[in-house]
C-alpha cells in the first residue's frame, strides 16, 4: 500500500513538472509576441519593395538515417541497409535587402529554408511588406516576413 502511494505520488509529481514546464514555455512565447507588438506600434514604418531583393539560394540532398532500431540492424544485417536511408531535399536562402532610411542605408540579410521556386514566387505575390524601425536606433529593426510562412 505504501508503495502505490509513493509512486503515485511520483507520478503526480512529474505530471505538474511536466504542467509547469509548458505553461513557462506558453508564457515566453506570449511574453515575445506581446514584445514585438509593442515595438511595432513604436517603431516608424518603412515600406520596403520585394521586386529589388538580391536572392542567394544553396540546395542539396542530404542522407538522412531514418531507421536506426532493432529493425534498422537486421536490415544491414541482411544487406539492404538502404532501407535505413533517406534521401531529403535542404534548401537555404538569403534574402539580400537595403533599404533607405533618414538619408542612410539599412543593410538586411534574412534567412530562409524553403524552395527557392516557392520563395522567389511568394515574394513576388507579396510585391511589398514593412520594416519597422526604431526611430532612436536604426540598428534596432525588424521585418516583417510573416507572409513566407503562411499558406
Amino acid at each position: 500500500m505504501i508503495y502505490l502511494i509513493i509512486i503515485t505520488g511520483i507520478a503526480l509529481a512529474l505530471f505538474l513538472r511536466n504542467v509547469i514546464s509548458n505553461r513557462n514555455e506558453n508564457n515566453f512565447q506570449e511574453r515575445e509576441t506581446a514584445k514585438l507588438e509593442k515595438f511595432k506600434l513604436l517603431a516608424e514604418k518603412v515600406e520596403v519593395d520585394l521586386s529589388h531583393v538580391k536572392l542567394k539560394s544553396n540546395s542539396w540532398q542530404e542522407e538522412v538515417v531514418t531507421n536506426n532500431r532493432r529493425t534498422g540492424g537486421y536490415n544491414q544485417l541482411v544487406g539492404r541497409g538502404d532501407l535505413n536511408i533517406e534521401n531529403v531535399q535542404r534548401n537555404q536562402n538569403v534574402i539580400f535587402l537595403s533599404v533607405p532610411y533618414k538619408g542612410r542605408e539599412i543593410e538586411i540579410q534574412y534567412g530562409v529554408n524553403m524552395d527557392p521556386t516557392t520563395l522567389t514566387m511568394k515574394l513576388e505575390m507579396k510585391k511589398s511588406t514593412t520594416l519597422y524601425v526604431n526611430p532612436n536606433n536604426n540598428e534596432e529593426n525588424y521585418l516583417d516576413m510573416d507572409f513566407l510562412f503562411r499558406p
